[in-house]
């Protein structure tokens, strides 16, 4: 079903994550719901020519900050990609530019948990940029992982991988104790093989933690980041370890394994990492897994 909407409707609108829309611009928008889709946000600005889409959603199947409508696969852009930083509400951002997975010219963006995906002309980047610095929200409320999910909430045949490892989990909200700056949300569990963590930062940030048990004969419980790829502005390798960051501000990245597990964390942004990545390395090598074992 879609629901055409004005700015003011948008904005009342009972949708699971924050919604922004462009001040000052004219806008055609529409509310796309179905019961097997995750409810989507759409925006047009612009006239025919220099039209620029934006789509807005939750995501819930890949990490949050890594742009996977970019990647062709854990380690590498579909093409050459232009990382950016730049103050969007009052928060730094970074903006991902480039080729998605249809080879449209793009750029992606994730503010307060909330995806949104730029889709434009070739040529037009610098437009769809000015329409990013533009970008506001109304207000911003604390959400949760599991009720802004899709994933979470619908279980049924599922046709990528990718959805299958986190529909096929149960889930539940968590308390108790942080990390860093980050606090429990939710966690989400498959029959003593794979298990998620999930914890988030006051900007509706949602760090990983993600470990899936070796030799299980389950397929699709973790993915694989190879030691090479082009999205890692920012990597070290130390025996069975990897860390990467993207950018100087993240996303960041660890990989782990010993005999028995594979261990992913990922960290959308921490201000004592930025420009300094062995403080993330350090943090990762003293922290304790026992907690988020499956």
């Amino acid at each position: 079903m879609i629901f055409e909407e004005s700015k003011e409707e948008l904005f009342q609108a009972k949708i699971p994550f924050p919604i922004f829309i462009p001040e000052n611009e004219e806008i055609k928008s529409s509310i796309r719901f179905s019961y097997n889709e995750p409810i989507s946000v759409r925006i047009e600005v612009g006239s025919d020519r220099e039209r620029i889409s934006i789509k807005e959603s939750f995501m819930d199947w890949f990490y949050y900050g890594f742009p996977k409508n970019h990647m062709k696969s854990s380690v590498e852009y579909y093409g050459k990609e232009t990382v950016q930083i730049m103050d969007i509400n009052g928060e730094k951002s970074v903006i991902f530019s480039g080729p998605d997975y249809l080879g449209r010219s793009s750029s992606t963006a994730f503010f307060n948990g909330t995806m949104l995906e730029f889709r434009y002309e070739e040529g037009m980047e610098d437009a769809a940029l000015n329409v990013i610095r533009d970008i506001r929200t109304h207000s911003v409320g604390a959400i949760n992982f599991i009720d802004s999910s899709f994933l979470c909430n619908y279980h049924s045949n599922f046709q990528w991988f990718e959805n299958e490892r986190i529909g096929r989990l149960s889930w539940k909200k968590i308390w108790g104790e942080g990390l860093w700056n980050y606090f429990p949300d939710s966690t989400g569990e498959f029959q003593h093989l794979h298990k998620i963590t999930i914890f988030k930062n006051r900007l509706n940030e949602f760090m990983w933690v993600d470990v899936s048990r070796k030799n299980s004969g389950i397929k699709n419980l973790r993915y694989r980041f190879s030691r090479g790829g082009n999205i890692f502005k920012l990597m070290k390798n130390k025996d069975n370890s990897f860390y990467g960051a993207i950018s100087d501000i993240g996303p960041y990245l660890f990989q782990n394994e010993d005999e028995k597990f594979v261990y992913t964390v990922t960290v959308p942004r921490m201000k004592e990492f930025e420009k300094n990545c062995q403080n993330f390395f350090s943090h990762m090598e003293n922290l304790n897994f026992s907690p988020f074992l499956p």
